[in-house]
């Protein structure tokens, strides 16, 4: 009901790395283009899943990945920025699947168009520091049943239909009895959270807005777990940091220059200059934020910020 979707085209794992693989093992392109500009799981799970992924730049505006294909790969990975509701469209039909890694967006599930005619997967993680969090696991909505059950039977020793015969090449992928009883104790209390998420993150969108820091993607009505802002330079980035630090707020660069110069994917090829995602990285921060942030941490943060940009 959460993400209107029918049940039989939703599975649980482990967690959301787990999920990643099993779903670029299950819709099975040769190939893979991924954004650099995303958390180091992606990039790690496309790699346990095939020997051919390849880098691609984002787009400024979305910083979601830009859809060049289909000469350079097969299969596209697209990241939704920091818990971002991103639409997909038919543009996304030049390659032959699709996977969306939505780990932080399970409360902004992205829009996608009835145009796209290709098999897709999205992938939801339920890690502790994500909205819904139930200390570790993930939701994978996949484009058709079929597909929902292939990737159920990869996470259960490729066991299907009651038979103890493994079917397929697999793993033990499964979501734990224990986790899932959290979940369901979070699914019930969600709509007294989702005040308070909704709430803190208006807080901030605003404390950003008046500031002109909010990243172009940025809206108030989408629930987030980060509390992300873009400057204008680097050199006023670091001079945020280090008045930040210096007034106790701790700051994150959460994926830190992109994946490209992160030593276990240097030798992943790069399609393109990748200039865009260099740019982001060095102007892009990330700041305190959680469901209950107090308006007084917010007008802090929201002073000393502008303190450096005056």
């Amino acid at each position: 009901r959460l993400l209107g979707v029918g049940a039989d085209n939703i599975v649980s794992s482990c967690n959301a790395t787990v999920g990643l693989i099993g779903a670029m093992e299950i819709l099975n392109s040769e190939s893979w283009l991924i954004p650099s500009w995303t958390f180091a799981a992606t990039g790690h799970a496309a790699r346990s899943a095939s020997s051919r992924v390849i880098f691609g730049d984002v787009n400024p505006v979305t910083w979601m990945l830009d859809p060049v294909g289909p000469e350079s790969a097969d299969g596209a990975v697209v990241t939704s920025p920091f818990g971002s509701k991103i639409k997909i469209g038919s543009e996304w039909n030049v390659f032959s699947s699709l996977v969306i890694d939505a780990a932080a967006s399970i409360a902004a599930p992205p829009v996608i168009s009835s145009e796209v005619n290709i098999p897709w997967v999205v992938v939801y993680s339920l890690h502790a520091t994500k909205i819904l969090g139930i200390g570790e696991g993930a939701i994978l909505v996949f484009s058709t049943p079929e597909l929902a059950q292939n990737f159920r039977a990869w996470t259960n020793f490729g066991f299907s239909g009651g038979g103890r015969d493994s079917l397929i090449r697999a793993t033990n992928g499964k979501l734990s009895e224990v986790h899932g009883a959290i979940g369901r104790h979070r699914l019930a209390i969600w709509d007294n959270e989702k005040e308070l998420w909704k709430k803190s993150r208006k807080s901030v969108h605003a404390a950003a807005d008046d500031l002109g820091l909010n990243p172009s993607f940025s809206n108030d009505d989408w629930i987030s777990p980060y509390w992300i802002v873009n400057f204008k330079s680097a050199d006023e980035k670091k001079e945020a940091v280090k008045m930040l630090n210096a007034k106790g707020f701790d700051t994150r660069n959460w994926w830190q220059s992109g994946c490209h110069v992160m030593p276990a994917f240097t030798e992943i090829p790069i399609l393109n200059s990748l200039d865009i995602t260099i740019e982001i990285a060095s102007t892009s921060l990330g700041l305190p934020f959680n469901k209950n942030i107090e308006a007084e941490v917010v007008s802090r943060i929201h002073a000393i910020l502008s303190n450096v940009i005056n």
